[in-house]
């Protein structure tokens, strides 16, 4: 059937397509393939009754000249209709490649916009998040000052109530300047610029310092930690200022997700061609489904866990960001009610 045009003969007195391909004919193809192959059918069905009724010499030579005649013209048939079918497939696959094409760039135009405009939101995100974390800072180090003359009795005495006030006036100070320098360092990270200082430095003095840390608060809880360090990875290469703030991040969160009376262990191993380190707890565990978002941004475990342990979502990101920065990788292994195994695993220096 033509695309626009008018049916062939057969479909026009039968009103049915005798060949499903009939119903695909384009490009303002006239006739369909049906009723030409039932033209020459009939032809050559009506030459054989003749020919097996009339036993002529003759005139089966001429019936069988004129079979094989049909028979040609028949598969001459068939294959132009098959050409033409294939010639018609590449013109309507051409015109679909090309209209494809043409998407593609016109999407591909857009992405590129959107990630320029992407590029620069997050520039002006990296720079106010810099911006308001010094402006931050100042006005908080001059409480934190304040608040150690008076804790040091510079001033004077102070009596028990006001000694509670300033203790917790301090202790919230300084979880308010950890906060903030996370989120100095995350625009840091972000923008590219967090400067790394690296170098061979002893990874048992790094725990030891490290696990000082977040003693005060471990014991609070009664939550012993133990370490378990491999002699044969006593040197580590790299930023041992940041790799001490990974190590405190993820000491942090053991301590705030074990339970009173909890353990933890801190264990380093000399892989070959890199050194492992561990945080191993004995707290509520991590479902499966929470570990694909902890290490995201502003992401935290869903439920009654984020009410019952608050915090911004951020320090698993930083510490993330931070060990890939070193060129290394951090896994966790963990099921809920069983704690949590954070392994970071550093390469060696070449």
């Amino acid at each position: 059937m033509a695309k626009g045009g008018c049916n062939c003969l057969w479909v026009r007195l039968t009103g049915t397509h005798p060949f499903k391909r009939c119903a695909y004919c384009e490009k303002n193809v006239q006739e369909c393939f049906g009723i030409q192959f039932f033209v020459i059918a009939t032809g050559i069905i009506s030459l054989l009754v003749v020919m097996f009724t009339i036993r002529d010499l003759p005139v089966l030579a001429v019936e069988i000249t004129l079979i094989i005649a049909f028979l040609i013209a028949l598969l001459t048939l068939i294959a132009n209709k098959e050409t033409n079918e294939i010639i018609i497939g590449n013109a309507l696959l051409r015109g679909l490649n090309e209209e494809l094409e043409k998407r593609v760039e016109g999407r591909t135009r857009e992405l590129q916009i959107l990630n320029v405009e992407l590029q620069k939101a997050l520039r002006v995100k990296s720079d106010f998040l810099t911006n308001i974390s010094h402006e931050l800072r100042t006005p908080l180090t001059a409480v934190m000052g304040y608040c150690d003359i008076f804790l040091e009795k510079k001033i004077g005495e102070m009596n028990d109530q006001q000694l509670k006030f300033m203790t917790a006036i301090q202790k919230n100070s300084k979880n308010l300047l950890s906060q903030i320098n996370n989120l100095l360092d995350l625009a840091k990270l972000e923008a590219g610029k967090l400067s790394m200082n690296e170098k061979d430095f002893d990874l048992p003095k790094l725990v030891s310092e490290a696990t000082v840390s977040v003693e005060p608060m471990a014991s609070k809880k009664n939550i012993s930690i133990t370490t378990d360090l491999d002699p044969g990875a006593q040197t580590v290469f790299g930023d041992p200022d940041r790799l001490e703030q990974i190590l405190i991040n993820l000491l942090d969160n053991a301590v705030k997700f074990t339970d009173y009376g909890g353990k933890i262990s801190i264990a380093s191993r000399d892989l070959g061609k890199e050194v492992s380190i561990s945080v191993k707890d004995s707290g509520i565990g991590i479902t499966p489904a929470d570990q694909g978002i902890i290490f995201e941004k502003f992401k935290q475990a869903e439920g009654n866990l984020s009410k019952r342990y608050p915090g911004t979502g951020i320090g698993l990101a930083i510490v993330k960001s931070l060990v890939e920065a070193h060129g290394g990788n951090i896994k966790v292994e963990s099921s809920p009610g069983k704690g949590s195994v954070f392994s970071v695993s550093l390469p060696k220096r070449q």
